[in-house]
């Protein structure tokens, strides 16, 4: 999977080879998701606040494939999910826009700035690194 969108029709989910709408909220889209392992969202958001003192920026951990971060807060209808995991690499558009171009060499552009989605990306690329030594 490489991202979430909300639309008009629902959500816009993006995998490898294909492209859906989902008629699903994204949080209930996300708990499905999280339920396949056992755990729910709001448990898995909670752990992970607790575990790393996170308060805001958290990553949704799915499994060792799927880890979002979202563009925006995730009550927004603007907000995108991003994959961590099918990332290339991110590119500065403008002071307000910026490119994330997917291993599938995709380009999907966002408007958020690109010092923040640096952030964003380098805070899950942190948390995985830790998850990853746990386990």
């Amino acid at each position: 999977m490489y991202y979430i969108r909300r639309s008009q029709k629902g959500l816009y989910v993006v995998k490898e080879y294909q492209e859906d709408y989902v008629n699903m909220g994204l949080k209930k889209y996300l708990n499905e998701l999280m339920l396949k392992s056992h755990v729910t969202l709001n448990g898995r958001l909670d752990a992970l606040k607790k575990r790393y003192k996170l308060t805001q920026n958290i990553p949704i951990y799915i499994n060792e494939s799927i880890c979002f971060y979202t563009t925006k807060p995730l009550r927004e209808y603007e907000t995108i999910c991003i994959n961590f995991c099918n990332v290339l690499s991110l590119r500065e558009r403008d002071d307000t826009n910026s490119e994330i171009i997917f291993k599938n060499l995709k380009i999907l552009k966002v408007n958020i700035p690109y010092s923040l989605l640096i952030k964003k990306h380098a805070q899950t690329a942190r948390i995985l690194d830790q998850i990853n030594k746990t386990i």
